[in-house]
């Protein structure tokens, strides 16, 4: 499953809320935004972060990146040692 922040109706959201909304849905936040990173660090996981560093390109490259990385996103979500991902294109 997964959702995109405005269509949950969480657009203008402070990080904490999204962060409360991830963990009580168990999901996994996939954000450009290093202040989740943040959150992690200091918070531990779950939910765990995806972090797209220096993201400035646009959506179809972004997609393009989750794809190439499926497997690697696969193992990251099944592994209980690790809570931050972070991805560069």
């Amino acid at each position: 499953m997964c959702g995109h922040v405005p269509d949950v109706g969480l657009k203008q959201a402070r990080d904490e809320v999204i962060w409360v909304w991830a963990l009580a849905k168990a999901y996994s936040i996939v954000t450009t935004d290093a202040d989740f990173a943040a959150l992690s660090r200091r918070l531990g996981w779950p939910p765990k972060i995806i972090h797209l560093e220096e993201c400035d390109f646009p959506l179809l490259s972004i997609e393009d990146l989750l794809r190439r990385n499926a497997v690697r996103i696969a193992e990251f979500e099944k592994d209980l040692t690790c809570g931050l991902l972070a991805m560069r294109v």
